[in-house]
């Protein structure tokens, strides 16, 4: 995927994020995806939705944070989660 394609991604997952759209959040990943962050490890959709609609339950508030462009190994920008 091209740089701007990957950034652009990323963005419109983390305004889905925030609207707190289960189903369009889970459609950016393929039924044996493993989505890794600071909460833990996710693998499949079966989990990834479980931990989604968690996050989505207890978070009253849940703010994306871009944390800047990185480049190593090919490693795309990052997006932070931060609940208030």
């Amino acid at each position: 995927m091209a740089e701007g394609a990957t950034e652009t991604l990323l963005r419109s997952f983390a305004r889905t994020l925030e609207s707190r759209d289960l189903e369009k959040a889970l459609s950016f990943f393929s039924p044996d995806a493993v989505y890794l962050n600071p909460s833990g490890r996710f693998t499949g959709t079966t989990e990834i939705r479980r931990y989604l609609r968690w996050m989505f339950e207890t978070n009253s508030e849940l703010q994306i944070v871009e944390s800047g462009h990185v480049r190593q190994c090919g490693v795309p920008p990052s997006l932070h989660l931060r609940a208030n």
